[in-house]
């Protein structure tokens, strides 16, 4: 143990056998706040298991050689025990009585540090430092959990008037490879910083607290220290910007920070930092990530989490490579996307200026139920009419460009003079921009520009494929796969603006969707009398473990229903219609129930020409006249003769906004 009048220094560890091994990615590093209106969650976990054990109330004191539930390879170096120290930290090899910190570099002993300074739990109003393991935790996905709390504890000489409150959790992740890890850092308080031994003046000032890990091998590349270490009130609850407590790294919940020790471990001193802003001012609570390109690298992606009260990130421990770094703002400002190559140690700013999507001017629609003024959201994989206005007899064009990668192209065709319209499926998702350019007869140009949200599709049906309408669906996500799983904040910039309704319920088809940032998620399914096909005592269906990127877009959840949903409805084509070259207009009837709502979705074929249309309106409750329109969307052109015409309806149950569908019917019809 250290004399407290004499200068810390660090120490070595005993020897150990063993060679960096160096094959894997470690995590970067966020310094990033929380918005300042949401509500912190907490990042600390309560299990029984981490209370098995206790550290006598001491100063500077240790326990003795604790055997892991599992075997780390940290930096190279495999340990199945360490020791818990009092003052913040675990070590391997040998206990550690240190009480002012030291810088975690190449040559300081093999420690993990959530928070290493002069912790005293001798006051009256400190509690005592637990330890234990959580065998194969359920919220960890079965994996087993070593566990370290010092919940609410004081600091040097026996000091209790203010608190800090933290934990380490070591995750196994051997399912990756052998000896592969997940360190947590978990911090719900942190009110002081320094010892008085250590300098500090009623917990404040003097060598102040540092929080790292470092795997005492000598190699420059086997230590890492988060940014507010040892910096005089960084790493506190009053330091919005840096505090541990309002920062996160690699997760989406502030004061959470993840560190992925693959392969024993590596780090960097590459970093991406930038700030986010409106054109007028930094915008706090962006959520950002740097990840590896989807194609490359999957789902890695080595910083997560929100930026801080200047709208400032930093994102340091980062490899060389490319990236694409993407910025989901709060509000309705649009998502961003940026790929940038990192080269080796380099320092790189990307600087956001994110804007409000625009949406279509008038005389142009993609989606007929989007009301004016208003961003539309479309289905991937699903046909959408685009229609716009401009100079007769002009050659019009469209551009679908998506933020996060992917475009389609296209020619619209003109009908009636002025009016031009194409139908097609948008084969990505995400934010994208739709261009569109009017060659006039003139030689001017017409352009038009508008922003739109593509949503991958997803759909709750019964066992015998009937949608259901109005089914809860509840995102859930993790930061790793390993767990554990939280319920997505409503209104969470986690979710793209196009939908950050978190429960939300299914539409007419039975179809849900969010537009989300990279992560693990799964979505559970429910609606009144249902159950889970699987398990009746189950009164939910919750999807495997979903990976994003990349989208997911099939999803097809079912559940056991006592009953039917939608209402009754009936189509029926009058056999005969009119043409132009550039539409086919049909006649019809439509019965469905009183006080309901109606659309109908009609295609008509034509030899190789095909044209589309909706229409929509009010049941009476009896038979009623329809007319329904078919722009030419493909094809030379309509012409008098026999045609082929198919309409999907849509019915809204009385009372309700939402739609089902009834079915599709069919029809030959003879245009004139």
């Amino acid at each position: 143990m250290q004399d407290k009048h004499r200068p810390a220094t660090p120490t070595r560890p005993r020897a150990v056998l063993g060679v960096v091994v160096a094959l894997a990615l470690a995590a970067a590093t966020l310094v990033a706040a929380a918005p300042a209106q949401a509500a912190h969650s907490s990042p600390a976990i309560t299990d029984a298991g981490c209370l098995a054990n206790t550290l006598a109330a001491n100063d500077d004191g240790s326990t003795g050689e604790v055997a892991l539930p599992f075997t780390v390879n940290f930096f190279g170096v495999p340990y199945t025990s360490l020791y818990v120290n009092n003052n913040g930290n675990v070590t391997f090899g040998e206990e550690l009585g240190t009480f002012t910190p030291f810088a975690l570099t190449a040559d300081t002993p093999p420690i993990i540090a959530p928070f290493f300074a002069d912790v005293d739990t001798r006051g009256a109003g400190s509690s005592l430092v637990t330890y234990g393991t959580i065998p194969a935790s359920p919220a960890f996905g079965g994996r087993d959990v070593f566990c370290v709390n010092w919940r609410d504890v004081g600091y040097f000489s026996s000091q209790d008037d203010k608190l800090n409150d933290f934990q380490l959790l070591l995750v196994d992740r051997s399912d990756v490879a052998a000896g592969d890890f997940d360190i947590y850092f978990n911090y719900e308080q942190i009110l002081w910083e320094t010892g008085s031994a250590s300098g500090g003046t009623d917990g404040f000032g003097g060598s102040s607290a540092g929080a790292g890990y470092a795997g005492g091998t000598g190699s420059p590349s086997s230590f890492f220290e988060l940014p507010c270490s040892r910096i005089n009130g960084a790493c506190l609850d009053s330091n919005a910007a840096t505090g541990l407590h309002n920062t996160s790294t690699n997760s989406t919940l502030a004061g959470r920070h993840i560190f992925a020790i693959r392969s024993g471990g590596q780090t960097f001193t590459g970093a991406i930092s930038g700030t986010v802003s409106d054109g007028a001012g930094g915008i706090s609570g962006a959520f950002v990530q740097v990840c590896r390109p989807a194609a490359s690298q999957g789902v890695f992606c080595p910083f997560t989490g929100l930026t801080g009260s200047a709208g400032t990130y930093l994102a340091a421990n980062l490899p060389p490579g490319p990236y694409v770094v993407s910025v989901s703002p709060p509000g309705n400002l649009s998502p961003q996307s940026r790929s940038v190559d990192l080269a080796d140690g380099q320092q790189l700013v990307v600087d956001f200026v994110v804007q409000a999507p625009q949406p279509p001017p008038p005389g142009t629609s993609i989606d007929d139920d989007t009301p004016p003024g208003q961003i539309p959201s479309v289905i991937v994989g699903q046909p959408v009419t685009l229609v716009t206005t401009g100079c007769t007899g002009g050659t019009a064009t469209y551009t679908i460009t998506g933020e996060y990668g992917g475009s389609i192209s296209g020619s619209l065709a003109e009908g009636p003079p002025g009016t031009y319209s194409s139908t097609f499926a948008i084969p990505f998702t995400g934010p994208a921009t739709v261009n569109i350019d009017i060659a006039c007869p003139d030689t001017t140009e017409e352009d038009v520009d508008f922003n739109i949200y593509i949503d991958p599709s997803g759909f709750v049906r019964t066992v015998a494929g009937d949608p259901i309408v109005g089914a809860t669906v509840t995102l859930f996500r993790s930061d790793t796969e390993a767990g554990p799983f939280t319920q997505v904040p409503d209104g969470s910039v986690l979710m793209s603006p196009s939908n950050r309704t978190n429960p939300d319920a299914t539409d007419g088809t039975g179809h849900f969707g969010w537009d989300v940032v990279a992560g693990f998620y799964f979505v559970r399914a429910e609606a009144p009398g249902c159950v889970s096909p699987a398990d009746s005592s189950q009164a939910f269906v919750d999807t495997e473990i979903l990976t994003i990127p990349p989208p997911v877009t099939d999803l097809d959840i079912r559940l056991d229903c006592d009953g039917s949903t939608g209402t009754d409805s009936a189509l029926t084509f009058t056999g005969t219609g009119t043409t132009s070259a550039s539409r086919a207009r049909l006649g019809g009837s439509m019965d469905c129930d009183d006080g309901s709502r109606f659309r109908i979705s009609l295609t008509v074929t034509q030899g190789e020409s095909t044209g589309t249309g909706i229409s929509t309106g009010a049941c009476t409750g009896a038979e009623q006249p329809v007319r329904l329109t078919a722009m030419l969307s493909s094809g030379p052109g309509f012409a008098p003769g026999p045609a082929r015409a198919c309409a999907v309806v849509e019915v809204g149950i009385p009372g309700e906004r939402t739609l089902t569908s009834t079915g599709e019917v069919c029809a030959d019809v003879v245009l004139s």
